[in-house]
């Protein structure tokens, strides 16, 4: 009997003893400081242009309407949409009958070579001399004529380079170049007229097009293009957060542009490991455990 007292004993000491020491462990386990997870990339030196942009209309580089010379009904057109006409081919013909007199069918001629559009009549319409029948124009050169608030007028010089895109070619830039900026402003909507000039070799973009222009306005050579979201601003000034093996540095960022969802930064290395997700979370000197890089 007393040997069972003294096992039962010696069973509760080692009860006692492995609860104290799950106890001890669950402890420091939960004093551990849970370390944040973040992503990085490794930033490389670029260059990188400012542009602004707005939105316009292909227009032929030279394009003209076609009238008739004489009032009377419409016959036919002798050419086809996106047929080449040569200037004063003639491209239609008008019954001038008058009652009682006898007319051959007047032709209407093209002003200018170019490519044919905008067919739109029907045989019988009355046509008269100050309403157009067709438009040409010569496709190997387009322009697009956009609005700019005096602003951003003042910021574009002719020549500057700029950049065409369209949804029709949504893969494919179209280069091109600022050929006119407007001398004045229009009192009323405080805006001038820019001129973008695109050749056009392979006759892709159309009259008609809606198209994003960019016009260049600045440039900047070997800086760091970073994130907006990742840059922490204090009343110290801008600072990003690099990684060193597993310690957060914040470092001083100078921003020198600042828009479209991007920061054109100098205060970087070639080749920090930046960090880009997580950043709302972390402090300088912080241990981080990285789970991923872009």
């Amino acid at each position: 009997m007393k040997k069972f007292w003294i096992l039962l004993a010696l069973f509760i000491i080692i009860l006692i003893v492995i609860r104290f020491v799950y106890i001890r462990d669950r402890k420091i386990s939960i004093e551990e400081p849970i370390k944040t997870f973040v992503e990085t990339t490794i930033v490389s030196d670029t260059n990188y242009d400012v542009t602004i942009d707005y939105y316009g209309n292909i227009k032929g580089f030279n394009q003209a309407s076609i009238f008739p010379d004489v009032p009377g009904k419409f016959i036919k057109y002798l050419v086809r949409e996106g047929n080449y006409v040569k200037k004063g081919q003639a491209i239609a013909e008008i019954d001038r009958a008058i009652v009682g007199l006898e007319f051959k069918p007047a032709t209407v001629k093209s002003p200018i070579s170019g490519t044919i559009g905008n067919l739109s009549l029907s045989r019988g319409e009355v046509v008269i001399p100050n309403r157009p029948i067709a438009t040409v124009a010569s496709l190997s050169k387009v322009k697009i004529i956009i609005s700019v608030p005096d602003k951003d007028l003042l910021k574009i010089k002719s020549g500057s380079k700029a950049y065409v895109k369209s949804d029709v070619y949504p893969d494919k830039i179209f280069n091109g170049y600022v050929s006119k900026v407007a001398s004045m402003i229009n009192p009323v909507t405080s805006t001038g007229f820019v001129e973008i000039t695109v050749n056009n070799i392979n006759k892709r973009l159309r009259p008609g097009f809606v198209v994003n222009t960019s016009i260049k306005i600045g440039e900047y050579n070997n800086i760091f293009i970073i994130e907006s979201a990742v840059v922490k601003t204090t009343d110290k000034g801008n600072f990003a957060f690099i990684l060193n093996g597993s310690t957060v540095q914040m470092i001083a960022i100078d921003i020198l542009y600042s828009g479209k969802g991007i920061a054109v930064v100098r205060g970087l290395n070639e080749g920090d490991k930046l960090i880009i997700k997580g950043v709302e979370s972390i402090s300088d000197k912080e241990e981080v455990e990285e789970i991923g890089r872009q």
